[in-house]
């Protein structure tokens, strides 16, 4: 059964039918990590802690953890609330899809603190002040996390922070906003990114891939192919 990573229920234009959208893995016509729009959705189940929503043509398998925290460029509005109203679309009582959609907020939170705890042991002992910028190729954007440590705290924080300016180019420029930390690349077709500023206070700074397939990072013009669970850093070209 192919599974969608990154997904979110969306609204169909002109019509009360919905369709999903998000990263697709294990399709038997289409490579893996392609983003794409489903046709219609006609029944969602739910077994254990995923989704499985049939649309007209495919049965797709959405994990309750992958779910978006924010809409994609093609409705800003609340993915949760869209997902609620799509559950009792299709017979959902409304205190069951809101429960299911806590269960999904938990499951994300849960998520997140085991990412925290492997995040922590990659911090390097002897940097006074470091930062580890994590992306990943099943993000729409690559971002996953940013972890940051000096001499006395360290500090985490993922997605949420991501902002993602739109333009006309197949490249999206995005922004990370942690605190007095700022850092800026552009996503790009084809898992490539190209990291163009970031604040002095990252500190000895390193990439690390959390996802399943290789990345390229640029930095001007050198570039990197960083590996699934490879962490680069400390090189000319940062």
């Amino acid at each position: 059964m192919p599974k969608l990573i990154n997904w979110q229920v969306l609204p169909c234009i002109g019509s009360d039918a919905y369709f999903v959208y998000g990263k697709v893995y294990g399709h038997s016509r289409i490579a893996d990590g392609h983003n794409i729009s489903t046709s219609k959705i006609c029944r969602i189940k739910r077994t254990g802690t995923t989704l499985e929503i049939q649309t007209r043509n495919t049965l797709y398998q959405c994990s309750l953890s992958s779910h978006v925290l924010s809409g994609c460029w093609y409705d800003r509005s609340d993915p949760y609330e869209t997902l609620k109203n799509c559950l009792e679309h299709f017979g959902y009582e409304r205190k069951e899809a809101e429960a299911l959609v806590e269960r999904m907020k938990d499951a994300y939170d849960c998520l997140n603190e085991d990412k925290k705890r492997e995040l922590r042991t990659l911090l390097p002992v002897r940097s006074e002040v470091c930062t580890i910028l994590e992306f990943s190729a099943e993000q729409e954007y690559y971002f996953r996390f940013l972890a940051w440590k000096d001499q006395s705290e360290t500090k985490f924080w993922d997605e949420k922070s991501l902002t993602v300016y739109i333009g006309q180019e197949e490249s999206c420029e995005c922004l990370v906003s942690a605190g007095e930390i700022r850092c800026r690349f552009y996503a790009c077709p084809g898992n490539r990114l190209r990291i163009f500023d970031h604040t002095e206070n990252m500190g000895e700074v390193y990439v690390r891939n959390g996802g399943f397939a290789p990345l390229t990072v640029e930095m001007g013009e050198d570039a990197i192919v960083v590996e699934p669970g490879e962490s680069r850093g400390q090189v000319p070209w940062l």
